[in-house]
């Protein structure tokens, strides 16, 4: 079994977020074993710059990752359509030993010290979605990933 872990810059505060997300981990539980670790954004000057608001969650987030492959999420990622997506979550099994680590960034992305270090760089979309709802996007896609290599109803 696939072990997913979402590693977030990100406090665990809202509730329509939790629920989504908590929604979706129920549903890959037949399919995978998905963990969600939250990385508390460090506390910054209101003048911080975005760049360097994304360094500073850079070090955090790289303090809480392994070894396992990794995948950063960014809009200058790789897009796929759902069924090329499911596939590579496929293949992915294989070339990440089973275990794969997903990062998404906070309010203004992940640095790029991050996304240059990643094992694979991956889009959601080339719209700009907030750090909150990639998590659960990301989750859905992940479920109607092994939907489709598992041939179930949810991908019509």
């Amino acid at each position: 079994m696939l072990r997913i872990r979402l590693v977030c810059a990100a406090r665990d505060r809202e509730a329509w977020v939790k629920e989504g997300t908590a929604h979706y981990t129920r549903l890959l539980s037949r399919y995978a074993e998905v963990k969600v670790d939250f990385v508390s954004p460090p506390k910054h000057p209101p003048s911080a710059s975005p760049s360097r608001i994304r360094a500073a969650e850079a070090d955090l987030l790289q303090k809480s990752l392994g070894t396992d492959f990794r995948v950063a999420l960014s809009d200058a990622g790789t897009p796929f359509e759902s069924h090329d997506f499911a596939h590579w979550i496929d293949r992915l099994h294989t070339i990440s030993k089973g275990r794969v680590d997903f990062v998404i960034g906070g309010p203004y992305g992940l640095d790029r010290k991050l996304t240059d270090s990643a094992d694979f760089v991956l889009s959601l979309s080339p719209l700009t979605v907030s750090h909150q709802l990639a998590r659960i996007v990301l989750l859905e896609q992940l479920f109607r990933a092994f939907s489709i290599l598992h041939h179930t109803d949810y991908h019509k």
